[in-house]
């Protein structure tokens, strides 16, 4: 059991290798099953999701070379965990380690 435990957490906790360029996703596919509600599509969710994920792009694009390789691969893990690439839960994942990071340095004391 601790054999399987060991190897299931080594699997969960690699972290892919950094990319030289920001990784291409399919957008139009991710968006595409984040804008079906029930079992229709919902071009107002469609649509948001789109302009989302080309705005997250353009962003993370300007980014990602000035990434560490730790940020790149853990951020590529997160924007790849449900199987399509996306920009947004990229640029969400970059906002939150900037965030805890910056709390590692601030003074907790109450």
């Amino acid at each position: 059991m601790r054999l399987a435990y060991a190897v299931f957490a080594s699997v969960a906790l690699a972290v892919p290798a950094a990319a030289a360029s920001l990784p291409s996703f399919d957008s139009a596919a991710y968006c595409a099953k984040v804008g079906v509600i029930g079992l229709t599509q919902s071009t107002v969710m469609l649509d948001g999701c789109i302009r989302e994920e080309v705005s997250a792009r353009t962003e993370m694009d300007d980014t990602w070379n000035n990434l560490t390789p730790t940020e790149q691969g853990h951020c590529l893990t997160a924007a790849t965990f449900a199987g399509d690439g996306s920009y947004a839960v990229m640029k969400s994942c970059l906002a939150r380690l900037r965030a805890d990071a910056t709390l590692d340095g601030a003074d907790r004391t109450p």
